[in-house]
């Protein structure tokens, strides 16, 4: 098994080119992004569709994802309000921490065109 931060790093670049594999395929006027302030705050993807930014998703290879993992969703909510936000993990079942959604990465995968 890889060290956790390997492990989590992998995680990330497999979500990632699934997401830019499934934009290829069927949404190819979605345009995908990630966004970082000077500070140093971050989401690791942006889904922009007919010039409106439609989701925000941040990857964690976690089950339980926790409040400091949202830090980057918290500060892009505060520059772009009412962009839903979605956390894309490893948990077994979705729940919502603050306002955001945690999925299991495969029900983020089956419902992401309906959410563009």
């Amino acid at each position: 098994m890889p060290e956790p931060v390997s492990r989590g790093r992998l995680f990330e670049e497999w979500v990632v080119a699934e997401c830019f594999r499934l934009v290829d395929y069927r949404l190819g006027e979605t345009r995908l992004y990630y966004w970082r302030t000077n500070h140093g705050a971050e989401v690791d993807l942006l889904f922009e569709r007919h010039g409106r930014l439609r989701l925000a998703a941040e990857i964690k290879a976690k089950r339980q994802v926790v409040g400091a993992d949202i830090e980057g969703l918290r500060s892009f909510a505060d520059a772009h309000a009412g962009v839903p936000r979605v956390v894309v993990s490893l948990a077994p079942e979705p729940y919502r921490l603050e306002g955001i959604e945690v999925l299991p990465y495969r029900r983020f995968f089956d419902r992401l065109e309906e959410r563009l």
